[in-house]
């Protein structure tokens, strides 16, 4: 029996299907008469996974930030009219959450609706945005302000991928680990024995290990997304950390990657949380011995605070001067809290910046 997760939803149900072996994901999605959309370092890492497909159904894209956009979607348009892509066609993307979001748009717009395949290639994708039907992209400037929802029919997943990402992506993929791990574990026995087996190391990691979290992070997400599909309530928790690190991806060009703009995220409204009176400090200090030694050299460009804040406020999140926050009371005790920006936030930011950052402030 496959190891398999069930995703119940409004819009269609699908589900995730765990591959043994590089040839077990072959057979999961080759069809000669399917048209693919492959991430370029993917195909060029894992050759044979297409070797068997004409050219002309294979569209190879650069995954970046320049991607994520109307003028990315716009390549797969044409992909798609070129090849006369109807209702009927078969579509299987192939990459980390740049080519999900692209894609997610792209299916969802064109013929009103096509169904699609998704082989998720990074840990960020695989333990975290494979599941839960949102895609978004940049507009302008802005982080993410277009997006749908719109599912995938089944996702297959090989978690040996994960052996060819670089260190960097790999610590990026284990933010959202990190993330999914401290909302959904009520003890913290689990993330300290997960940093005592060398999980994430330059020269060593840990697959089975992280194949174990792979799997505990998209239920930990699946719970939420069940309950709350469409992101107007308790969904919101899994943002945790992401407000602050749309932002500081933002001021800083994309050059800081997702998960580790996440975890500073996560440091700060830890931060305001303590500051508020809501997280004991002792759990504020334990929580950073989980990512301190992995991020430590994570570092922030000097940028003006008002310029991160005026990112939030375009955040869609923010309300009549507010934004929502996610905020942790403790692992596994999570509430929503709405905070001013120009006045308690900007308080706390500077002032965390002050005394309490951890991460490197110099130019990448």
């Amino acid at each position: 029996m496959r190891d398999q997760i069930n995703i119940t939803s409004e819009i269609k149900d699908y589900t995730v299907i765990f591959a043994k072996t590089i040839d077990g994901l072959i057979d999961d999605i080759l069809d000669k008469n399917a048209f693919y959309i492959i991430d370029k370092k993917v195909n060029e890492l894992y050759p044979t996974i297409l070797q068997n497909v004409d050219g002309y159904r294979i569209l190879t894209l650069t995954s970046n930030e320049e991607l994520k956009t109307l003028i990315g979607a716009e390549e797969i348009f044409d992909f798609f009219i070129k090849n006369n892509i109807n209702k009927q066609s078969k579509i299987i993307a192939l990459g980390g959450g740049v080519i999900q979001d692209v894609v997610t748009l792209a299916t969802h717009i064109f013929h009103r609706g096509l169904s699609w395949t998704y082989v998720p290639t990074t840990l960020l994708a695989m333990s975290d945005s494979c599941i839960g039907a949102k895609s978004a992209i940049n507009y302008k400037g802005v982080k993410n302000p277009l997006g749908v929802f719109h599912p995938p029919g089944d996702i297959f997943l090989y978690p040996g991928l994960i052996q060819t990402l670089s260190y960097s992506d790999l610590l990026s993929g284990y933010g959202e680990v990190i993330k999914l791990g401290l909302i959904g574990n009520k003890n913290t026995s689990l993330m300290l024995n997960i940093n005592s087996v060398g999980l994430v190391s330059k020269n060593n990691t840990n697959t089975d290990m992280l194949e174990v979290l792979v799997k505990s992070s998209l239920m930990t997400k699946k719970t939420y997304i069940e309950e709350d599909e469409f992101d107007l309530g308790v969904r919101r928790i899994l943002n945790y950390g992401h407000t602050f690190g749309h932002a500081l991806e933002s001021v800083m060009n994309n050059k800081i990657p997702h998960g580790q703009a996440v975890v500073i995220g996560i440091d700060i409204v830890n931060y305001i949380s303590y500051r508020l009176g809501f997280l004991p400090e002792n759990i504020f200090r334990e929580c950073r011995c989980y990512y301190d030694k992995l991020y430590s050299d994570c570092s922030l460009v000097s940028f003006e605070v008002c310029l991160l804040l005026d990112r939030i406020k375009k955040d869609k999140k923010t309300s009549n001067g507010d934004i929502l926050l996610a905020l942790m009371r403790s692992p596994g005790d999570f509430f929503l809290k709405r905070v001013s920006i120009d006045g308690e936030l900007h308080a706390l930011f500077v002032s965390y910046l002050d005394n309490e950052n951890i991460f490197k402030l110099k130019g990448y």
